[in-house]
């Protein structure tokens, strides 16, 4: 069926629909990106976007 599943939880969840298209293109495996985003959505899986830097303190200034 959706054979998937290992390199998302490899990479903690940071594929998304294009990205897992393209790791199953490249095994091989012929499959529409919408399909993938289906399937993804049917097995509650969800890639979460890293989060950016944010400075919590503000810098030292030495003047």
């Amino acid at each position: 069926m959706f054979s998937a599943g290992p390199p998302v939880r490899e990479n903690r969840r940071r594929y998304g629909s294009r990205r897992i298209q393209k790791a199953l293109q490249d095994e091989g495996v012929e499959v529409g990106r919408h399909r993938v985003r289906r399937l993804m959505q049917q097995q509650n899986w969800r890639a979460i976007q890293p989060r950016s830097f944010v400075r919590l303190r503000p810098a030292a200034s030495n003047h």
